[in-house]
């Protein structure tokens, strides 16, 4: 149907970029020499254009149909090229990216999606009809996770209402509904916990009293007065409630019965023993001139002796019974202070810090423990990032933390005796050097028990996800504890590991041997590790995982939208760290190399030299310098860049 006079002209693949300005410039060769156009060829020039891309449009939703996702990216690129101001190519791009089939499963989502730049252009060019859609699609996410939420709280709350008669219990259940106070009746069930608990703090009491009561009578006098007393404390604290008045006034009654009975028998003794206590009393002050003046002294000078030889326990001994005789006190900081170090001197290290801790302020006390620490805290223990804060260990084994204290995962400055630290989505997680662990206190919605590490022993790493905490024994053994929705704390059957990361919703392990293993969310294939070989390091981004070789190489696996896994170039890597959509690597000469999302500067790596440890965040870098020192690049709208001030060494 062409005109004819296109006959002589090359043909035209109208697919390709700038086939219009090609074809447009094949029609001005055949424009007549007075500068006239056809009409009705410009008319066809344009019609072929507006087809054109309907047929992209339609073969980029067919990929998408067939979940051929790039595929039907670059037919949305090819809308685009001509086309820019495409809202319906956007939508494309972003049902790609989100791997939907159809526009009305985008609310089936895991996340909002209004930060993504593809969802903004269709909304930018695309009419009102497919902003309210998309918008609608959007909310609606945001609607369902937060009822999803407030669902699994009212659920939690009520789990532990009605299968408990524990006073402890039914206050966590109270504080629970409380904080969702207008979802469902969570006021009134918040309410009733209350009370219920407050029923069984005031029966506990009141059994409590009666046991005093009853002991009273089989007793010693002193010891039954000491009873009743007890009893008489506790029942005034709850006037009023079934019996207690009553019952405080038999303790009353009974107590001033042994009192007089105390009173009577002191005074028929009193009498009997005037002439005794005279005699006594010249017996008495015969025996102080002995041991007040003259053993005192000889047992003072006895230890002074023994501490001289290097008997120091039994120097130590001495001193203590000696009380505050001469300088007692003063000898036995100085006996503990030459003990341990003599047994820090032979290398009993754990003998000699659990003395200087007793005088740690005593001489330089304090410097020998800052010694033994450093010498288990290692450096990439030593700086962790989380959602939106930083956590670092100084060299004393304290904690110091910047950011968000959201949850109350930044509450540490008590932890003491730290040598590794992982920061997880709303908690933080310390191990101590004798293997035990220490998590912060969870307070908000959605609890799962992610903190629950107070009996965990013979630890020698832990790692922080966002719901769920991991740990590795010892003999290689690993423990886990939170959410285990997507199967991520399944790891009771994992043997010979030496490292754990732990992130977002899925968990990886690192065997002796250098394979890997990994559980959990497997969506975009972060958990597909089975083949990988010769690894010595192990990190979990929030939907990726990153392996490091023995020869400095990287591997990565999973969602790579923002090219987070594009670290096949990477050489002589030391160490890495993923992020939530960036992946960080350290260079033996202490620069360090990144990937992926940078919308807020967290992949600027410029100032991140003379480098010994890294640690990536959701949308924040942080590196330990060699000094000591920590810098930090990436958002900071919490605070959680602000570690110029910190010295770690």
């Amino acid at each position: 149907d062409m005109p004819k006079e296109f006959a002589r002209l090359q043909a035209q693949d109208m697919g390709k970029v700038g086939a219009v300005q090609d074809l447009l410039r094949g029609i001005e060769k055949i424009i007549s020499r007075n500068g006239t156009v056809n009409v009705k060829e410009t008319v066809v020039v344009n019609q072929g254009g507006n087809a054109n891309v309907d047929t992209l449009l339609k073969r980029a939703f067919m990929f998408i149909d067939d979940s051929d996702w790039k595929s039907a990216n670059e037919y949305c690129e090819k809308v685009l090229d001509i086309d820019p101001e495409n809202a319906e190519a956007y939508l494309g791009k972003l049902m790609a990216e989100l791997k939907v089939t159809s526009r009305e499963k985008l609310n089936a989502c895991h996340l909002p999606f209004d930060s993504n730049n593809n969802y903004q252009k269709a909304l930018r060019f695309g009419d009102d009809k497919l902003r309210k859609e998309l918008t609608g699609y959007n909310d609606y996410i945001n609607h369902r996770n937060k009822n999803a939420r407030l669902e699994g709280i009212y659920n939690k709350a009520t789990e532990k209402m009605l299968h408990t008669e524990s006073e402890e219990t039914l206050k966590e259940a109270s504080a629970l509904f409380e904080s969702i106070p207008d979802f469902r009746d969570s006021g009134r069930l918040a309410a009733e916990c209350k009370e219920k608990a407050e029923i069984i703090r005031k029966d506990n009491i009141l059994i409590r009293a009666e046991e005093l009561f009853k002991s009273s009578y089989i007793s010693y006098r002193d010891k039954a007065v000491e009873h009743l007393d007890k009893a008489a404390d506790l029942l005034e604290t709850i006037p009023g409630w079934k019996d207690a008045d009553a019952l405080l006034e038999a303790c009353r009654q009974n107590r001033v019965k042994l009192i007089k009975e105390v009173e009577e028998k002191a005074k028929k003794k009193e009498k009997k023993t005037t002439v005794g206590l005279v005699l006594l009393l010249i017996g008495v002050i015969c025996l102080i001139i002995v041991f007040a003046v003259i053993m005192p002294n000889y047992n003072y000078n006895k230890a002074i002796s023994l501490m001289e030889k290097g008997n120091y326990q039994e120097a130590i001994a001495i001193f203590e019974d000696l009380n505050s005789y001469k300088e007692s006190s003063d000898k036995i900081k100085d006996c503990k202070y030459n003990m341990a170090v003599s047994q820090y001197n032979k290398g009993e290290y754990n003998e000699s810090i659990n003395v200087f801790y007793e005088i740690i302020d005593y001489k330089d006390s304090r410097e020998y423990i800052v010694e033994y620490l450093k010498s288990f805290i290692k450096n990439e223990n030593r700086i962790s990032t989380g959602e939106n804060y930083t956590v670092g260990i100084r060299s004393d084994g304290t904690v110091v933390t910047v950011g968000s204290n959201g949850s109350d995962k930044c509450d540490v400055s008590d932890w003491t005796e730290i040598i590794a630290v992982s920061a997880g989505d709303d908690h933080t997680v310390g191990l101590r050097k004798d293997g035990t662990v220490v998590a912060t206190n969870y307070t908000v919605y959605g609890y799962d028990g992610q903190c629950d590490v107070s009996d965990w022993k013979n630890i020698v790493a832990v790692s922080a996800g966002d719901d769920h905490t991991v740990g590795l024994r010892k003999d290689g053994t690993v423990v886990a504890v939170g959410d285990n929705d997507d199967h991520q704390c399944d790891v009771s059957d994992w043997t010979d590991i030496v490292a754990v990361s732990a992130e977002g919703w899925h968990t990886a392990g690192l065997r002796k041997d250098g394979t890997v293993v990994a559980v959990g969310e497997n969506d975009y294939g972060q958990c597909d590790v089975s083949d990988w070989t010769d690894m010595v390091a192990v990190s979990t981004g929030a939907y990726h995982t990153v392996g490091l070789r023995k020869d400095g190489t990287v591997v990565a696996v999973g969602y790579n939208t923002y090219e987070q896994c594009d670290v096949s170039a990477w050489t002589d890597i030391v160490a890495i760290s993923a992020g939530n959509y960036h992946t960080v690597g350290l260079r033996k000469d202490g620069t360090v190399v990144t990937v992926g999302r940078n919308n807020v500067g967290q992949s600027d790596s410029s100032v991140l030299t003379d480098i010994v440890a890294i640690s990536a965040g959701a949308y924040h870098t942080v590196g330990l310098r060699k000094d000591g020192t920590v810098v930090a690049v990436g958002s900071n709208h919490s605070g959680q860049c602000d570690v110029s001030d910190w010295d770690l060494f």
